[in-house]
């Protein structure tokens, strides 16, 4: 497990209430060099890659939905979530990829994960200012050598810690 430390992490957060967290680094395949971090005007925000065929599980008790890879969750206490976006009486900010790591988010905010969208790819402006008329032209920005990407959004937070965990396996 590796720690990752990102701007100024809150004080309060669920590590700091274990008696038993045990944190022991260790060197992990997964580089720091993946995590985008910026500070916005609501909080802050993290981006990284999933890989094209990874599939997203975990953040707790969801009841509504097993595999998480293409959708939107929010960690927010709900005792009778009615949709799957991410509510439960019992949400964690963690998650296991099938890559074979898994990540802890520590913070006690109620973040959104968007777990494996299209990372948006910037349109070349075009010279003559004419209007796209085609579906091949108003999707060409997206196309499948995309990149998938994980965005967790941290609101009212100015940086935050995170644990990478890694295996052979699930």
């Amino acid at each position: 497990m590796k720690k990752f430390t990102f701007g100024t992490p809150e004080a309060l957060v669920p590590s700091a209430f274990c008696d038993g967290f045990d944190y022991r680094e260790s060197e992990v395949r997964y580089p720091a060099s993946n995590f985008v971090f910026k500070e916005i005007a609501s909080g802050c925000v993290l981006e990284f890659p999933i890989e094209d065929d990874c599939q997203i599980f975990g953040f707790g008790l969801q009841l509504k939905q097993f595999s998480h890879r293409g959708h939107k969750l929010k960690m927010d206490v709900n005792a009778d979530p009615v949709t799957a976006n991410g509510e439960s009486h019992a949400p964690v900010p963690f998650f296991v990829s099938t890559a074979g790591y898994g990540v802890f988010v520590d913070t006690a905010r109620y973040a959104t994960f968007t777990c494996g969208v299209i990372r948006r790819q910037v349109r070349a402006l075009r010279a003559d200012n004419t209007i796209i008329t085609t579906a091949k032209q108003l999707y060409e920005k997206s196309g499948p050598d995309a990149d998938g990407v994980m965005l967790i959004d941290i609101p009212a937070a100015k940086g935050v810690e995170l644990y990478v965990f890694e295996g052979n396996t699930i």
